[in-house]
């Protein structure tokens, strides 16, 4: 109730002051007929401006709660790159094939360039190629960053990103993979053909999601930007030597 007592005070006072204006608008003007037909042209207008009032405030509360989301999320990926992302992209750059260059973090561009770049990228044909160093390194990435994947795949916030989540869901699925079959030495042809098809998809939502996250560091993190520009660009760069 305490709470609710400096609202109820203003309202008080408001009213107060509102019969004030209409009774010295009567005792100054001497036409009651008239103050008692605007009185109801203001009670027949309230419904429409608190519905109008409504609408606005739960829409601009809605834009800042999506933006809020949205710059969440992206600090929680750049935690995710920062963690785990550039290690396994490192680790899967050095064996894959793409009939095409595999793009480094963009200078700049629209947010219509980037979902260009994203689309281009998702189509591009790439296929990994494992070998015993590449399939440990990125079970021990993963396996040493399981709860942090929990954590980030807990939280609410990234059902606005949705490409993002298709990301921590492509490691969970790794993570079981891994579980099922096992060590190296143990895997048949088609379990290292089906270790490839996922690897390959891991990566590309990778370099999806990275082109988002250059974004979000150009914009509040330069400096760290043009570090993970040049490690990310010599680490795809060495691929196609």
């Amino acid at each position: 109730m305490k709470k609710n007592t400096p609202l109820l005070l203003s309202s008080i006072i408001l009213v107060a002051v509102s019969v004030t204006v209409y009774l010295l608008q009567v005792l100054i003007f001497r036409d009651p007929r008239t103050t008692e037909f605007y009185i109801f042209q203001d009670f027949a207008f309230l419904p429409i401006s608190i519905a109008v009032a409504t609408l606005a405030v739960n829409a601009l509360m809605a834009e800042r709660e999506k933006r809020d989301k949205i710059a969440h999320t992206s600090m929680l990926r750049s935690q995710f790159f920062t963690g785990i992302g550039v290690p396994m992209l490192g680790v899967l750059a050095g064996c894959c094939s793409a009939q095409g260059r595999l793009p480094v973090l963009p200078e700049n561009g629209s947010q219509k360039d980037r979902d260009k770049m994203k689309a281009d990228l998702m189509a591009l044909p790439l296929s990994v190629h494992l070998d015993k160093a590449a399939y440990d390194r990125v079970r021990e990435l993963l396996e040493g960053s399981r709860t942090e994947l929990l954590i980030l795949g807990s939280n609410p916030d990234l059902m606005e990103a949705e490409c993002f989540t298709q990301l921590l869901w492509g490691c969970f699925h790794l993570l079981d993979e891994y579980r099922l079959r096992g060590d190296w030495a143990a895997l048949k042809a088609e379990d290292i053909s089906h270790f490839e098809e996922d690897f390959a998809l891991v990566l590309k939502l990778i370099l999806v999601n990275n082109i988002d996250n250059a974004a979000y560091l150009r914009a509040n993190f330069p400096n760290f930007y043009g570090a993970a520009r040049a490690k990310l660009g010599g680490q795809l760069g060495s691929r196609e030597r």
